[in-house]
């Protein structure tokens, strides 16, 4: 597949990284064509309001890709919904395209090629929309209220960055850089309810989506795409701001529009398909800084997307991140009353205070939930985003010449894909990634029936034991990056953690086993000797642990029955009766704990040694005290003080009894369903009928309401016929709306869905086979231990004794081994984000200390421009650097990069260079060398810089450089020895270097480097032949290539045109004074062809005409070509141009007045002033002109010395008019 030219007159944000010689990073893009401005007109109706003029429903709207022609339409909403939200007298003619149109897409292609072949609204635009979030909310057969409660938390969320007008980046039109994608997992399984809501917010017609399009290929996925004011659909217009945060009632208004992407694809793939659309369709178009990942029915807390976002912008190397998932409780928290929600409350708190804390500390996130997480695109791009995405079904199926990725362990393990994106990540070559837990909380929707738990708890177990043994097999890929030494030693930690707890799960069935076994038989059956009965039914007490010890066994071989058997929906009973019987048992074991516990406390309290219960005692003491002390904390203990360090301890209150009870079930139940279930690699969704196999379609009647409120705009005979035609009317559109509107407020329905049991996949044999390999180990081995701690015919076993000292060494290392798995994971939470002084803090009446800032900020640094750019304490991060590397990457990014850059570079002088000096040490050696020549140079240096420092880097740049074989990573260095060479007024090896770069990118390929490194280099082709020695070869110059365009999409594709004409200008002009024969006519019409070319797609290139900033931007890059191409003309003559003189003299003293001084790649508007000086006769033109050029260029403007310039020119003036010039400011 050939890779597409790259975008242009995109603004990109702080994330391109690295690319790799693979092309793991490799991300290809396509121009982005212009929104077709066919809007409807308006009318007043005096029954229906405002409504737009009937068009054609199924008019196709031609594509100006060329591609699916015939596939998209644009449909005007209702008029009761446009009302309810717009006022059209404000609106402009593009608001009115994107508010009042619905624009519905039929694709009929993998997600792979969706990028090659369509585009979305965001990129359509005059000036194409730059997506800084993309969230994608995944939906399958959850009820609508879920989805209703997703989109008014991301609302209230965008709300938050829309107040933040202080915000570089958020504001007043935040809206317009997010993007909400919702993604529905088949037509088949959506809840009719859903369909209603989504009707109501506009981004939903029933009757527009197609089975096959134009060309007769069939359909996969039905895109709709519409910017809706969703507070206002949704019925919540202000912020519910409980703590009053913004007064003001203007403020609290969440009337604005959102970015809404619909997916329905048309059979049910499984959740890796969605995540296949949502980044290899959807990501690879709107090139997103972060993509969000939400389940339908979480519901984001205050400020969550800001603050995900802001550790993004602070951590350059931050790949991913995730927040704390909370369970929802419901109203007055009453579902806590279900033993099953309430221990998943427990488990899920525990899990982020101990695990997600833990693991954050060393950069190295074990999971990533996918119900509120968030990846850097280009972090995670490449191979980890690969890996995650081939258990896609739709994938392998289009794969199935590749027999490993349909291996047992593979499919298992792309059940857990969060796990293993996270290994990828980090371990990517040559990069340093890290990925963290951030502070924001996100409620979600958890199962509450024993059916649900079960299926869910299937999948999470089987991909968290097979994803942990394939990193564990891939460990030594992390020696492959670029992490300092520490942070792999740290990356460890986990690792480690994770092999432990991989045992302790595996054996966890035996360790259930013996604890109940032994613990009971130690209180209820004393030795023969002892003067205590047993505890606590005295002598029938043995009789009773009896027959608990058959009916523990007998149910847990129930569960292989059950588990082997059938599905559990099939068994609900059972399982509910299961779970009660292990929950029943394992509070009898709890009451004898506690009872041995007293015991052992009347044993060591009684002096005499007379104690009825000194068996007890002894059985302690082999054990081993600081055993028994050291296992209880770490049982107990770590749960309380991780809920006191994270201030959160009500989930101790609330949850935390019905979690022990339920914990032997953990085991007994879910595990042994999970691992008796290998061959099930399906994604259990919860709700609904769930059991069926991903991937697999579901066959049988639809149902009647799906029936009622879904159809095809094409013939289906199976579903309607031509009498049922949908009618088009604005009355038809405004009665539908309203019939789901009054539906959408309504409970919730329970459809029932009759489906025939789904087809065995092709490979179930081999699955069959593999589950009972896995589960024979899983139940051997855990019956050997068993057999070892309990039974003493192994007399073979010496070195162990008699069974006795079996129970006791098998507590001794059961209890080591658990306490070290929980004292590993404890750490303080870290303070939430207002800093200085942060709530968490300042309610409690604690020292806030959880964020330090790198150094103290002085506020005449400030002022002067210096201050360093604030960043999360890492590892590796810059702290670790001396002090003054550190200052002088802070001065670069803060003064230096913003004066290099210009409006079409400026991404690559603030993000691309600085982003690479944390991975490239030769990008970091010459940004340190340019940071000190450059401050000396203004003579603001206050530190102790010197050119013997700036030197000295230079030099280990120059010997780094000699070590990398990377062609883009050797052009990228190349502009920045330029940069350092006229810093040390080397101009004539800056432009040797400014050749060599050109003759390398001339014959280079990489779509990286022609993307961002060939606009900055055809800027400069131009330089060695305007400043560069006089016996320069222009004709065998680099002529970099240049592909005219048949349309103008933004201001930068006419700049780029625009180059490539004076480059051929200049050329010329430079051939012709050294005397080079070739045939002037040719190229004078070719050149004149191209300028007539440029002019004529400018004027179609549609923008604000009134603006001053679009006069100066016409008159600058026309008059630049003007002038160049009459220097061609070997007639001209000057004195009948002088309106063109006085035009150029009018722009450049327009710009004056808004702009500074600034160093950068762009020539400007020098060399027009130098050419007005030089050619126009006119001394009342001249001396403005001098003046001006004073004021706009700099010393380095341009790479070309602005001082001799000015010299050349005073001496033209004094030669031709006989006036000399002091002070050029005269």
């Amino acid at each position: 597949m050939s890779t597409p030219q790259a975008k242009i007159g995109t603004a990109l944000p702080f994330r391109r990284l690295s690319f790799d010689a693979d092309g793991e990073n490799r991300m290809s893009t396509s121009d982005r064509a212009l929104l077709v401005p066919q809007f409807p007109d308006y009318v007043e109706d005096p029954e229906h309001g405002t409504e737009l003029q009937p068009v054609a429903r199924h008019g196709p709207v031609s594509s100006p890709l060329g591609h699916n022609s015939k596939s998209q339409v644009h449909v005007p909403i209702p008029s009761d919904l446009a009302d309810a939200a717009l006022d059209f007298n404000s609106m402009t003619q593009e608001d009115v395209y994107e508010m009042s149109l619905l624009t519905y897409t039929a694709i009929s292609t993998d997600p792979q090629e969706f990028y090659e072949k369509h585009d979305l609204r965001p990129k359509r635009f005059q000036y194409p929309r730059h997506t800084e979030i993309l969230v994608g909310v995944t939906v399958y057969n959850e009820p609508k209220h879920l989805l209703r409660r997703t989109l008014l938390s991301v609302v209230q969320n965008i709300w938050y960055l829309n107040i933040r007008t202080q915000s570089k980046v958020w504001g007043r039109k935040s809206w317009t850089k997010i993007v909400v994608c919702i993604l529905i997992d088949g037509l088949e399984s959506v809840d009719p309810g859903v369909l209603d809501v989504l009707t109501t917010i506009g981004l939903y017609q029933n009757g527009l989506c197609k089975k096959t399009t134009e060309q007769g290929e069939e359909v996969t996925g039905h895109l709709f795409e519409f910017t809706s004011h969703l507070a206002t659909h949704l019925g919540c217009e202000d912020y519910p701001d409980g703590n009053n945060d913004s007064p003001s009632v203007e403020a609290r208004s969440m009337k604005f529009p959102v970015q809404l992407m619909l997916l329905m694809k048309a059979s049910n793939c499984g959740k890796l398909n969605s995540y296949r659309w949502l980044y290899n369709g959807f990501a690879k178009v709107l090139d997103p800084n972060i993509t969000v990942h939400l389940d339908v029915g979480t519901k984001l807390g205050k400020q969550a997307l800001f603050k995900l976002w802001k550790e993004f912008d602070l951590e350059p190397m931050l790949a991913a991140a995730c927040g704390e998932i909370s369970c929802s409780l419901g109203g007055n928290w009453l579902n806590i009353l279900n033993p099953i929600v309430a221990a998943q409350n427990f488990e899920y708190k525990v899990g982020f205070q101990l695990d997600r804390t833990f693991e954050s500390a060393t950069g190295f996130l074990s999971l990533l939930p996918g119900a509120c997480s968030a990846y850097r695109y280009v972090g995670s791009a490449g191979k980890p985003l690969e890996d995650m995405l081939l258990g896609d079904p739709t994938w392998i199926q289009g794969h199935g010449d590749l027999r490993p990725s349909l291996s047992p362990v593979n499919l298992n393990r792309h059940l857990a894909d969060d796990r293993v994106i996270c290994f990828r990540i980090i371990s990517k070559p040559r990069t340093h990634w890290l990925l963290k837990y951030v502070p924001v909380t996100a409620t979600t929707d958890i199962p509450m029936t024993t059916t649900d738990f079960i299926n869910q708890r299937r999948r999470w177990l089987n991909g968290a034991f097979f994803s942990t043994i394939y990193v564990l097999k891939r460990c030594g890929h992390l020696l492959r990056s670029d992490h300092t030494r520490i942070r792999k030693v740290a990356f460890f930690i986990p690792l480690l953690h994770s092999v432990l707890a991989l045992v302790l799960a595996w054996f966890s069935l035996a360790a259930f086993l013996l604890t109940t076994f032994t613990i009971n038989s130690i209180s209820g059956d004393p030795p023969k000797d002892a003067p205590a009965g047993g505890f606590p039914f005295g002598k029938a007490t043995p009789i009773v642990n009896a027959v608990i010890q058959i009916v523990y066994l007998a149910t847990v071989l129930f569960q292989f029955i059950l588990a082997l058997g059938s599905r559990p929906r099939n068994h609900r009973v059972s399982y509910i009766i299961s779970f009660a019987i292990f929950g029943l048992i394992q509070a009898y074991l709890i009451m004898n704990l506690v009872y041995l516990v007293k015991r052992v406390a009347d044993y060591k309290a009684d002096d005499t040694g007379s104690s009825n219960y000194a068996y007890i005692g002894e059985f302690y003491a082999d054990i081993g005290q600081s055993t028994i002390i050291v296992a209880g904390f770490s049982v107990f203990g770590v749960y309380v003080l991780s809920a006191l360090l994270a201030l959160d301890p009500w989930h101790l209150f609330t949850s935390f009894a019905q979690f022990l009870f339920i914990s032997s079930s953990y085991v007994n139940i879910l595990s042994i369903y999970a691992f008796s279930n290998t061959h099930d690699v399906s994604w259990g969704r919860k709700g609904r009928h769930q059991d069926t196999e991903a991937g697999q379609s579901q066959e049988g009647p639809r149902p009647a309401t799906i029936e009622r409120r879904f159809t095809f705009s094409d013939q289906d005979p199976n579903i309607r016929s031509a009498a049922t035609q949908r009618d088009e009317t604005p009355q038809a559109r405004n009665r539908e709306y309203q019939e789901a509107l009054a539906r959408a407020t309504a409970e919730d329905e329970t459809v029932s869905r009759e489906r025939k049991r789904p087809q065995v996949l092709a490979v179930a044999d081999a699955m069959m086979e593999f589950r009972t390999v896995l589960l024979a180990s899983y139940i051997f081995s855990n019956i050997f231990i068993c057999l070892i701690v309990m039974n003493d015919s192994l007399k073979i076993l010496w070195w162990l004794g008699d069974s006795y000292w079996h129970k006791v060494w098998f507590f001794r290392i059961w209890l080591w081994a658990n306490s070290i798995s929980f004292l590993i994971r404890i750490r303080r939470v870290k303070c939430d984000e207002k800093k200085p002084a942060c709530h968490r803090c300042t309610s409690t009446g604690r020292k806030c200390d959880g964020y330090a800032l790198m150094q103290k900020i002085n506020p005449r640094d400030v002022a002067q421009g210096r201050m360093l750019l604030p960043r999360v304490a890492t590892i590796d991060s810059q702290s670790l650097l001396p002090l003054e590397e550190r200052r002088a990457l802070g001065y670069f990014h803060s003064v230096i990069s913003p004066r290099l850059s210009s409006a079409r570079d400026g991404y690559f002088w603030t993000h691309l260079v600085m982003q690479l000096s944390e991975s490239e040490a030769v990008v970091k050696h010459t940004i340190l060398s340019i940071s000190s020549l450059f401050e000396s140079s203004e003579g603001k240096s206050v530190a102790p810089y010197t050119e013997r420092f700036a030197l000295q880097h230079y030099t280990q740049a120059i010997q780094r450089l000699k070590t990398i074989h990377s062609e883009p990573l050797v052009l990228l260095v190349c502009i920045l020895f330029i940069c350092v060479e006229y810093l040390l007024a080397n101009n004539k090896i800056a432009l040797q270097h400014c050749q060599h770069g050109l003759a390398i990118m001339e014959k280079c390929s990489n779509p990286w480097a022609r993307r961002y490194l060939m606009p900055v280099f055809r800027r400069m082709t131009a330089v060695p032949m305007l400043f560069g020695p006089e016996d320069i070869e222009s004709e065998s110059m680099p002529a970099l290539t240049y592909m005219i365009p048949t349309k103008f999409y933004c201001m930068e594709d006419a700049q780029y045109m625009m180059d490539d004409i004076f480059n051929r200008v200049v050329r010329l002009c430079h051939m012709r004074h050294r005397g080079v024969v070739f045939d002037m006519t040719e190229e004078y019409n070719t050149v004149g062809n191209h300028l007539q070319t440029w002019q004529t797609l400018f004027e179609k290139l549609k923008v604000d005409t009134t603006s001053l900033l679009y006069q100066a931007q016409e008159r600058s890059l026309f008059m630049r070509l003007k002038l160049s191409y009459l220097e061609l003309s070997a007639d001209f003559r000057y004195e009948e141009h002088m309106g063109t003189f006085r035009q150029v003299l009018q722009l450049a003293s327009w710009q004056s007045e808004r702009s500074t001084k600034q160093s950068s790649f762009e020539l400007a508007y020098t060399p027009m002033l130098f050419f007005t000086i030089l050619k126009c006769p006119d001394l009342s033109i001249r001396l403005p002109a001098v003046r001006l050029m004073k004021k706009l260029g700099s010393p380095t403007e341009g790479i070309c010395e602005n001082l001799q310039m000015l010299t050349t020119s005073r001496e033209v003036i004094k030669q031709e008019h006989g006036v000399e010039i002091v002070d050029v400011e005269c």
